[in-house]
């Protein structure tokens, strides 16, 4: 198989967007955007009447407890 046109650099890509890594690391590391610790969200399911019969707790993304009311 032949292949033309293998970029071997992010300079040379063609469709490349306006920001370089550097603005890019920069927002990634904007602690008001991306948090790093200690960032929890609770997700609650709910049956037909209202009342919880699933919680999950997301702790930065990953589920750090699951129980079933």
């Amino acid at each position: 198989m032949e292949r033309n046109n293998i970029v071997c650099s992010h300079t040379d890509l063609s469709d490349k967007g306006t920001n370089t890594h550097s603005v890019i690391d920069a927002h990634i590391n904007t602690q008001e955007i991306h948090q790093s610790g200690g960032l929890s969200v609770t997700a609650n399911i709910l049956d037909g009447d209202g009342k919880t019969i699933h919680s999950i707790i997301f702790t930065n993304g990953v589920v750090t407890k699951y129980t079933i009311s």
